[in-house]
């Protein structure tokens, strides 16, 4: 086994797994046998022998977990995990990959395609195969456990930006109903002092100099009470916000127009939705330069950067797709940009990152949370 879990085995050893259903898909009859002999006795077990078969039975009866052959005569173990990784239902679904090689080569291609445990054939045991199953079923338990106390905290935290908005609302409109009649009076005042309505005595002026000063008093007051109010350079303040997704993609567009003019790239856009989505505006903005940078560097003279925003499979999600068409070989981002690259996937709320190559053309996808509306703020 390529990649180690580490061992939980309180949580492992606790689990009641009898009815955990496990699909296992390989085209060689003896290895799906041997498979079910392993694995029967601790799950429900389904077999299949393509990827068509699997499909089926995903379809009408989900499983637990998917045990799948890198190599399935026409298509492979990659690209099975992929397809139904965009099934409904299937995200937090765990997929081991089996092989008959042990290339690190073919264990990355696995992994960058969501798999969550590569296994080789070789030596294979039942002790090796139950403790996978397990180990990625517990693991994807725990990230949708993490994703859902995520949500909940971004939707908190959505309340909380939108009770400071109100708050800040509010003592802008007590500022305004306070400092309207204060000008005028202080106004007012101004004019007497400077005599407009006949000469003022001393004893005048001094009075009406303490009532200038209790109005200014008055507005200084009122101003700082409104620079309370407006938390949006509390240190403190949520750290991701609801934003217009276009806006972010186009300001990142305008950052490379110049360079796609001059290597005479054209820009596409295809919006199939606008929607807001969470996550921090400026690092969602990097994101997409860096991805379009990326999709320029390879682009064709006369060639194509195409950005789009369609559905996902999750309909909390949407997904974000940067295209340039190539005739380069197309390699991964280059290591000095992988550190900016993690940063701003995370600080943006980015996720299920992929990439994607093919004979013409580089693809960058993510997904990113769509905002939704909260009904009612929640008093803390």
């Amino acid at each position: 086994m390529l990649r180690e879990v580490t061992d939980p085995s309180h949580l492992l050893s606790e689990m009641d797994t009898g009815m955990l259903h496990v699909l296992v898909v390989d085209d060689d009859p003896a290895d799906l046998k041997l498979c079910e002999a392993y694995l029967r006795p601790h799950f429900r077990f389904s077999g299949a022998s393509s990827a068509a078969e699997a499909f089926d039975l995903i379809q009408a009866d989900r499983p637990d977990c998917v045990i799948t052959d890198y190599n399935l005569g026409a298509t492979d173990g990659v690209s099975l995990a992929t397809e139904f990784y965009g099934l409904p239902g299937m995200r937090y679904v765990p997929c081991i990959m089996l092989t008959g090689h042990s290339a690190v080569e073919i264990a990355t291609h696995a992994f960058k395609a969501g798999a969550d445990d590569y296994i080789s054939k070789k030596n294979l045991s039942e002790q090796q195969l139950v403790y996978a199953v397990k180990a990625a079923y517990l693991d994807k338990r725990m990230q949708e456990a993490a994703d859902v106390e995520r949500h909940s905290l971004v939707q908190r935290n959505l309340e909380i930006e939108k009770r400071h908005q109100m708050m800040t609302e509010y003592w802008l409109g007590i500022a305004h109903t306070i400092l309207t009649p204060l000008a005028s009076t202080q106004e007012f005042i101004s004019l007497v002092m400077d005599g407009v309505g006949g000469e003022v005595t001393e004893t005048q002026g001094k009075y009406l100099g303490y009532a200038r000063g209790g109005c200014n008093t008055i507005e200084a007051a009122v101003m700082r009470i409104v620079k309370m109010a407006d938390l949006s350079n509390d240190p403190s303040e949520v750290y991701w916000r609801s934003h217009s997704l276009v806006e972010a993609v186009e300001e990142a567009l305008d950052e490379i127009r110049i360079d796609s003019e001059r290597m005479g790239v054209a820009i596409a856009t295809q919006y199939a939705l606008q929607p807001d989505v969470l996550g921090d505006k400026n690092a969602l903005t990097q994101l997409l330069h860096l991805l379009q940078q990326r999709c320029l560097w390879y682009a064709a003279q006369r060639g194509k950067l195409a950005i789009s925003v369609s559905a996902a499979a999750d309909p909390d999600m949407v997904m974000v797709c940067c295209e340039g068409s190539t005739d380069h070989a197309v390699t991964a981002l280059a290591d000095e940009l992988e550190w900016q690259l993690s940063a701003a996937l995370s600080q943006a709320n980015a996720s299920n990152f992929q990439v994607v190559t093919a004979t013409g053309k580089v693809q960058y996808r993510f997904e990113l949370m769509r905002c939704t509306e909260v009904a009612q703020p929640v008093v803390a």
